[in-house]
C-alpha cells in the first residue's frame, strides 16, 4: 500500500481529490486488505499442516513405540498443545473478518477503517505470538530437562539444546518485535491519523 499517495491525497487542495484519484486510492486500500487476508490464510494453512505432522509423529512415538514415557516426559504435552491452542484462536479470528470486502463503490473512510482493522488484527497476531514465545521458554526448559532426567540427553547435549532453542526463540522474538514496533505501529498511527482527518467536520 502506497502511503505517500495517501498522504498526497490529504494534502490536496481543499482535501477534495478528484473521483479518479479517490477511486484509485480506495482500491489500493481494499487490495492491501485482501492481500493481508491471503497471507494470513497461507500462514494458517502452513501452521496447521506443520502442527498436524508434528502431532502425528508425536502420536506414533507415544503409541507405536516405547520411546516416550509420559510419566517422566510429560512436558511434551503442553509443548504440543500450546501451539494448537493459539492456532485455533487465530483461525477463529480469521473466520470472523471485520466486514465484507466489496470491490464496488466504497467510501474512502470505509476503506481506511478496514485497513485499520486489518492492521490491528496483524498486531494482535504478533502480540499473541510474542506471548506464545514467552510461555514456551519455561515449558521448553522443562522438556529439555526431562530428556536429561530420562537419560536421553547428556549434560553437554542439554546445554547445546538450551543454547540452540534459546537462540531460535530470541531471534524469532526479535523479529516479531521489530515488525510490530517498526512496521505495524507506524502504519497504524498513519492510518488512524488519516481516518481522523477525513472524519473531522469541515
Amino acid at each position: 500500500m502506497n502511503f505517500a499517495e495517501l498522504q498526497s491525497l490529504w494534502n490536496s487542495p481543499g482535501n477534495q481529490p478528484n473521483p479518479a484519484d479517490r477511486e484509485k486510492l480506495t482500491q489500493q486500500l481494499l487490495a492491501w486488505v485482501r492481500t493481508q487476508r491471503w497471507h494470513q490464510f497461507v500462514w494458517l494453512a502452513w501452521t496447521f499442516t506443520a502442527l498436524a505432522a508434528i502431532t502425528a509423529l508425536a502420536g506414533w512415538l507415544l503409541f507405536a513405540t516405547d520411546k516416550v514415557d509420559l510419566g517422566i516426559e510429560w512436558g511434551s504435552i503442553p509443548l504440543l498443545l500450546l501451539p494448537w491452542c493459539f492456532a485455533f484462536v487465530f483461525l477463529k479470528r480469521f473466520l470472523k473478518p471485520a466486514g465484507p470486502l466489496a470491490s464496488g463503490d466504497v467510501p474512502i473512510a470505509d476503506a481506511l477503517t478496514r485497513a485499520l482493522k486489518a492492521n490491528e488484527a496483524a498486531q494482535f497476531r504478533l502480540r499473541a505470538v510474542g506471548i506464545l514465545y514467552a510461555i514456551f521458554v519455561p515449558v521448553l526448559a522443562i522438556s529439555i530437562w526431562q530428556l536429561h532426567s530420562a537419560g536421553k540427553a547428556s549434560t553437554r547435549e542439554l546445554f547445546s539444546m538450551a543454547i540452540f532453542f534459546g537462540s531460535v526463540l530470541l531471534l524469532s522474538g526479535a523479529g516479531v518485535f521489530a515488525r510490530y514496533r517498526f512496521r505495524l505501529k507506524p502504519q497504524h498511527n498513519h492510518l488512524k491519523a488519516l481516518l481522523h482527518h477525513y472524519e473531522e467536520p469541515a
